[in-house]
């Protein structure tokens, strides 16, 4: 466990945020055991172009994550229901589910901020696509350690 994840806050969200950091640091430990991460890893770095966006988990990542900062990221980005589109599918009483979601949906204040970004003026992540088709060769040896 990284002590650099302190949150300044103490409730239910911020412990469950603790929680899913211990998860990811204990997913990355399982990594380093499994025999096909490194050539998983491989596969990612030559699809993605190295883009940090598809860098494998690190705990170095998990460690520097700001557990207050990631609970407030989430808050704004769902912090308006009228900006939520649910779809649903399957044989359901429609006016259970209508009243369902006018109880639990409804409820939610608006905090009055801003709308979430348009896509259009989102940046775009830095993959940059080769010019024509890239070709490798892995060499794995079974037991030898990659």
């Amino acid at each position: 466990n990284s002590n650099s994840n302190k949150s300044k806050s103490n409730d239910s969200s911020s412990v469950l945020l603790h929680n899913a950091l211990r998860i990811c640091n204990e997913t990355v430990a399982s990594q380093k055991r499994n025999p096909l991460t490194r050539f998983h890893s491989l596969i990612s770095l030559v699809n993605s172009s190295d883009c940090y966006y598809f860098a494998p988990l690190s705990n170095a990542a998990v460690a520097a994550v700001d557990v207050d900062l990631a609970l407030a990221h989430h808050n704004m980005s769902y912090h308006n229901p009228a900006e939520f589109r649910i779809i649903l599918s399957g044989d359901f009483d429609r006016e259970e589910v209508d009243s369902l979601a006018k109880m639990y949906l409804a409820s939610i204040p608006s905090s009055g901020l801003s709308p979430v970004l348009a896509p259009s003026s989102v940046t775009p992540l830095p993959v940059q696509f080769p010019a024509s088709p890239r070709a490798y060769e892995v060499v794995w040896r079974v037991g030898g350690g990659g």
